[in-house]
């Protein structure tokens, strides 16, 4: 980002001879600054209105040996941390292009760079851009995205509740809830449903690609959509956990498996990493596919809710064991298909999704088997 775009100032400059300081210059045309002779060390401080995040930096000089860099994100540029500290090449008065990585995300409202040695008396800053990398920078303002303590607090009372409510339930008896579980799982059906469409919309409008689909980290139209989308199925997987309540409430506590609680509690995780780094691209495809499988699990669970007098009607039962197999093969497919291909999309994301994919399946094949030969061997027995 440039100065300009960010509301950013150059708000202090110095030099060791308070004689010729060093010019600082905006130019709204151009949106560079600069810095005039000087007698070294040379110091400037940006200063953000409000404060930004950044993990890579890109700057660009002239005739600049030696430099650190800080920051700060307090009110006042005070209590700075050093971040960088490199040693240029002599690039002969040409440019010098330098990105660098830090190893977190960090948090700025003052940027204080320092140039310590320079291979001539005139030195220049040409430009300075601050970039955030493989994370949406937008969405630290939405609920629960400002890092992920939250959603472990979330996990942890999640744990909690299974394990301090099935104790309490053991003196209780069972509650029925039908009333609230046919709202939840209608309203489900309509967050799902919903999220399904924008992400499909998404999809198509801008032609997504099966093979590689990066994240689109700009703010475009599409690009906005595609992380909100992203930002409402990691929601609805806060939501689903009720799921894990409701089974508590009612006693089922045979519905409540290592492969239920595993389930929910990995989803919550894989949903927040994914709309804090990969909010849209081919995770995208991952969003589509549950939502979709959701929509049509929860609409059985509201009919199911309705009472005995319904069930007649849910000879489809069966199916949806079989099609949530069938999604567990296509996330394992479609992230392995984007591992081997070459694409900008973060293949530690790739991994992670195959590898949860394969756990999820054999679990549930291994639930689906179980549950099958059970059956089975009650219908031989009677």
């Amino acid at each position: 980002m440039t100065l300009a775009d960010s509301n950013a100032v150059v708000s202090m400059s110095t030099s060791a001879d308070q004689d010729y300081p060093p010019s600082n210059i905006l130019d709204p045309s151009d949106k560079v600054f600069w810095m005039t002779t000087g007698l070294y060390p040379q110091e400037f401080i940006i200063t953000f209105k409000e404060p930004i995040e950044f993990r890579q930096l890109r700057f660009v000089t002239t005739n600049v040996k030696r430099f650190v860099m800080f920051t700060t994100s307090n009110a006042e540029p005070r209590n700075f941390d050093t971040i960088l500290e490199k040693t240029l090449p002599n690039n002969e008065n040409n440019l010098q292009i330098n990105e660098y990585t830090l190893d977190r995300l960090t948090e700025v409202r003052h940027f204080k760079c320092v140039i310590l040695a320079g291979y001539d008396s005139f030195a220049s800053v040409h430009s300075l851009k601050f970039d955030a990398g493989n994370t949406h920078v937008r969405v630290n303002n939405w609920l629960l995205m400002k890092d992920v303590s939250p959603t472990l607090v979330i996990a942890i009372a999640y744990v909690c509740a299974i394990i301090f409510g099935r104790k309490w339930m053991k003196n209780q008896k069972p509650f029925k809830l039908r009333n609230f579980m046919f709202i939840y799982n209608i309203l489900q059906v309509i967050i799902c449903a919903y999220i399904t469409y924008e992400s499909t919309y998404v999809w198509f409008k801008d032609r997504y690609s099966f093979l590689c689909q990066p994240v689109d980290y700009s703010n475009r139209m599409t690009a906005i959509r595609a992380c909100e989308a992203c930002w409402w199925y990691y929601i609805m997987k806060i939501v689903d956990l009720i799921d894990t309540i409701i089974f508590v409430l009612r006693k089922k506590d045979n519905q409540i498996t290592f492969l239920h609680v595993y389930h929910h509690l990995t989803m919550l995780f894989f949903g927040w990493y994914g709309v804090k780094y990969v909010g849209g691209g081919q995770s995208l495809f991952i969003v589509i596919l549950n939502s979709f499988i959701h929509v049509v699990m929860y609409a059985y669970y509201g009919l199911s809710a309705c009472g005995s007098h319904i069930q007649k009607y849910l000879w489809w039962k069966r199916y949806l064991t079989q099609a949530q197999i069938i999604q567990f093969v296509a996330v394992i497919g479609h992230s392995s298909i984007n591992l081997f291909t070459p694409c900008n999309f973060p293949k530690v994301f790739d991994i992670s999704f195959l590898l949860y994919g394969i756990s999820i399946l054999l679990l549930f094949s291994n639930f689906y088997l179980q549950s099958y030969m059970k059956k089975a061997k009650q219908r031989k027995e009677a």
